[in-house]
């Protein structure tokens, strides 16, 4: 009983649930070191030291960032 499936679910259930997951507050993964790092290690931190966010940081660089947290997350597994 105490279980909810999924079509028990109302479309207006549904999409209050849906609005309280997009509306939570979002937390950092990677510090702000670690980004800061990274960009610098991949050729990219004059644009930040610049703007003082990633707002001008191109799609392919934030992706080439990621790849390179998992390398080090996953590195760091290893250990």
């Amino acid at each position: 009983m105490g279980k909810i499936i999924v079509s028990q679910i109302s479309a207006n259930n549904f999409q209050n649930i849906l609005e309280e997951v997009i509306n939570l507050p979002r937390r950092s993964i990677m510090s702000d070191a670690l980004k800061y790092e990274i960009a610098k290690e991949l050729g990219f931190y004059g644009t930040l030291s610049n703007d003082g966010d990633f707002g001008n940081v191109s799609s392919r660089n934030c992706g080439n960032m990621v790849k390179k947290a998992i390398e080090i997350a996953e590195r760091s597994l290893l250990k």
